[in-house]
């Protein structure tokens, strides 16, 4: 589990918003049961590697 105090320092390192990482985070632990589960996770986790999150 990611701690709030790192996604927030981690979001204001890049310039982004820390609410916009928690709520596509907490989105991509909703879709996995999608059939394109895949496409989306590529997609979370480009975003993360922006904000360096693993």
């Amino acid at each position: 589990m990611i701690k709030p105090g790192e996604i927030q320092q981690k979001a204001r390192a890049v310039g982004v918003r820390d609410q916009q990482i928690e709520k596509e985070s907490s989105m991509s632990e909703q879709i996995q049961d999608l059939p394109d589960f895949d496409k989306v996770e590529r997609e979370v986790q480009r975003h993360f590697k922006k904000l360096d999150i693993k």
